[in-house]
């Protein structure tokens, strides 16, 4: 059978299409950006890398701006025939004319939480291990650095691609255990994936329990601090208020500063005068501490699940390791009006693991009939 490279180049159409081909084969047709452009990363990184694996894993990785510099040549056709506008790619700074979600620094951090990429010391990276993670009880994540178009014919044939993520049935890994001799090694827990958290109690004991220091001649109406009213019945995003709107007690603090972030402390605020204040709080999951002390408050935030349209719709972020689980088996909807709340998650597989979830957050699920 003669390729159409040996035919010869017709046009960039032709190009874009036979390099999603190559790049993952059956499911070109169906591929979405996103699954594009996490695929050239994937491959980018294991063309550079794999050559090399009798060296140390030091020796082996590859930074960051050789690696971008790889996958931005190889999706440079593929942009092209999506008719975008770019210009020359400014490595130094690692940025973008158009990042557009795609190809940056960005995206590499993005593959690195999925589990796919492994991030070193000096900005360097390597492809993860291919490994199998149990979602559901009927499929599976395939997570790991392997390209798409290396996995065995069953693997590819089963495959089904959600965003960056790739997904396999689990029919399909009987087959594979008989064809390629998959291991247990070779998968793992769902809950060692989304990787450590903490219970709404613990974290609840280490609020109670942060040493305060005696705060001299500072007041409420410092500007620059906000509380955390876990008392307000509303969304996250709109319980943090001015020190001089909240009553006595111990509060979580946030401080924004310049650059548009937020550091967080707690403090103990009396007679409408910080008196007592933390130092800087660092290793803590500031989001999941919100959803504690509300859970104490007994005022929970809720979300709304359409079981008609299969739409989840939040009016509060979920934390870190919840909003990885969501994006797996989730597609995240883009509001008509460009704000970024309510956040919809639509799902056409099984929700029982993300009510779970909510309901170790103290979230409360409102059904819509």
């Amino acid at each position: 059978m003669i390729s159409t490279w040996e035919l010869g180049i017709s046009s960039a159409s032709v190009v874009a299409k036979r390099i999603k081909e190559d790049l993952i084969g059956p499911h070109a047709t169906q591929a979405s950006r996103e699954a594009l452009s996490a695929e050239v990363i994937r491959v980018a990184l294991w063309v550079l890398c794999t050559p090399r694996q009798a060296v140390s894993f030091a020796e082996a990785s590859v930074t960051t701006r050789k690696l971008l510099e790889l996958a931005r040549a190889i999706w440079r056709p593929i942009e092209d025939n999506y008719g975008e506008k770019h210009g020359a790619w400014d490595l130094e700074h690692d940025s973008e004319p158009e990042r557009n979600g795609t190809l940056s620094r960005e995206l590499l951090d993005s593959l690195a939480e999925q589990g796919d990429m492994f991030l070193l010391s000096g900005g360097r990276w390597l492809p993860t291990p291919l490994r199998f993670v149990p979602v559901t009880p009927t499929h599976y994540l395939l997570v790991g650095g392997m390209p798409t178009h290396l996995l065995p014919d069953v693997a590819l044939h089963a495959l089904h691609l959600h965003g960056s993520f790739r997904h396999v049935e689990g029919d399909a890994i009987v087959s594979l255990q008989q064809i390629s001799g998959i291991t247990v090694r070779q998968f793992q827990a769902l809950e060692s994936w989304l990787g450590p958290s903490q219970k709404l109690e613990e974290l609840l004991g280490l609020f109670d329990q942060y040493e305060l220091q005696t705060v001299v001649h500072q007041q409420v109406s410092d500007s620059s601090l906000e509380a955390y009213g876990a008392n307000d019945n509303k969304p996250q995003f709109l319980r943090w208020q001015a020190l001089n709107q909240v009553d006595n007690g111990r509060y979580l603090l946030r401080a924004s500063n310049p650059w548009g972030t937020h550091q967080y402390s707690i403090g103990f605020i009396s007679g409408r005068q910080l008196i007592q204040q933390s130092a800087g709080i660092w290793q803590t999951d500031i989001r999941r501490l919100c959803y504690a002390l509300d859970h104490r408050a007994g005022k929970p935030t809720s979300v709304s699940w359409n079981e008609k349209q299969r739409e989840l719709l939040l009016r509060s972020e979920l934390p870190g390791r919840e909003r990885k689980f969501l994006a797996s088996v989730g597609t995240l909807q883009e509001n008509a009006d460009g704000y970024y709340y309510p956040r919809r998650w639509v799902f056409s597989k099984d929700v029982a693991p993300v009510f779970e979830m909510l309901k170790n957050l103290g979230i409360q699920v409102d059904t819509v009939r």
